[in-house]
């Protein structure tokens, strides 16, 4: 096979793997940018934040940041405290298969709960470059091009609407289950239930942190025991708004090369590989009890309503656009009902 039906090839695998999750991201970027614009930014925010933030929690969350004018020191702590799990993506993220400086350099940057779910359970098969690639530039497009369509759509919409955001609890599900189809490992699916729920009882407000450090801190305690066994309101100025995008860009991209950089030397490293097969799951469940955190009296049944409902249409047709669509339009149904 010559180098262009190769790399075609790759593209349509690329294609395959993840436009089903690419549709997924398409309820909570319209979610995003109708919040967005009913928070009084212009509608062509939209592609700016996502572009250069590129990190759809921590979008959501610089809405309120920038809103409220929080100093630039504020808002990297904040940066480095919700998407400090981007550090143990790089652990078992495939980047050695992609052989271009500037292809990398992009890899690091679009590193995402997305497309990492997507790319690291398929680490071990013979995964090129250019599916990598073509899975986290089909992601971006699609939550770019969502959220500056829902942005429009915000901007005419009268304010107040509420629920869209569970979209983001719904493809963690879904992404979840995928993970532990990929892998099965159930020791490690309890251990990131135990750990989310240690860090939500302990340390709400930095639950992602905690949980996940709990969660690795014991995926290597479990592996070290398993070797000795076998071995033994107001919007404000644009300069200060880009400057605020620029401050989350440089966190959280340097959260997402980090691993890369200090990791280099124990690519064949055994607690490495281990880590890569056993942390997809918990990290998904952790991500999904995260965005159920704040979960109260009056919205429990319809979360779990949206949950339910979720998992079980992925069980069932194992469509992750589907599943997400419905558990949302479920979660949005049972919250008119019973919010």
């Amino acid at each position: 096979m010559s180098m262009p039906d190769r790399r075609a090839t790759a593209v349509r695998a690329g294609i395959a793997d993840s436009w089903a999750v690419g549709l997924g991201l398409i309820p909570l970027g319209l979610a995003f940018g109708v919040v967005l614009t009913q928070g009084g930014f212009d509608w062509w925010w939209a592609p700016i934040f996502s572009i250069v933030i590129y990190a759809g929690s921590m979008e959501f969350l610089a809405i309120g940041l920038v809103s409220a004018v929080t100093p630039f020191a504020s808002i990297a702590a904040a940066t480095l405290l919700v998407n400090f799990r981007h550090v143990f993506y790089g652990l078992s993220f495939p980047l050695h298969s992609i052989r271009s400086r500037i292809g990398r350099l992009y890899a690091v940057y679009a590193l995402t709960d997305e497309s990492y779910a997507i790319v690291a359970p398929k680490a071990g098969q013979d995964l090129s470059g250019t599916r990598v690639l073509t899975v986290q530039v089909l992601c971006q497009v699609m939550w770019v091009v969502s959220g500056t369509i829902g942005a429009l759509i915000g901007a005419v919409l009268p304010a107040g609407l509420t629920g869209l955001e569970f979209a983001l609890t719904a493809l963690f599900t879904v992404l979840a289950i995928d993970a532990f189809r990929a892998n099965r490992d159930v020791p490690a699916a309890v251990l990131a239930v135990v750990c989310g729920l240690v860090a939500m009882l302990l340390a709400k407000d930095q639950m992602l942190v905690v949980g996940l450090g709990l969660f690795v801190a014991c995926l290597l305690a479990r592996f070290v025991y398993r070797n000795r066994t076998a071995g033994a309101e107001s919007v404000p100025g644009v300069g200060y708004v880009l400057g605020a995008l620029l401050v989350m860009f440089v966190v959280t991209v340097a959260l997402r090369a980090a691993p890369f950089l200090a990791l280099s030397a124990l690519k064949d490293s055994a607690v490495v590989k281990f880590l890569g097969t056993s942390m997809p799951v918990g990290v998904m469940i952790i991500l999904v009890m995260y965005t159920l955190r704040d979960v109260g009296e009056t919205t429990w049944l319809p979360a779990t309503i949206g949950v339910c409902g979720t998992v079980a249409v992925h069980l069932w047709r194992r469509n992750a656009a589907l599943s997400t669509v419905v558990g949302t339009a479920l979660y949005l149904a049972a919250s008119t009902v019973w919010g």
